[in-house]
């Protein structure tokens, strides 16, 4: 990423990772991390593994790490 761009990824963002189901089957996630990001409204359709398709009405950019 070009250094001009990362004063850009300034917005906060908080990222809950999947962490697993609890007993009685739910997804359980961790407690949110924020990181500062660029969100850009972009619509695309996204499809998962299992073929089910759906619309994506924004990407968020993060500065590499």
């Amino acid at each position: 990423m070009f250094s001009s761009l990362r004063s850009w990824c300034r917005i906060p963002v908080q990222i809950h990772t999947y962490t697993g189901t609890n007993v009685s089957g739910d997804a359980s996630f961790s407690e949110p991390v924020t990181y500062g990001g660029y969100p850009v409204e972009q619509m695309e359709q996204i499809t998962d593994k299992k073929g089910t398709e759906y619309i994506s009405t924004m990407r968020v950019y993060f500065p590499e790490s």
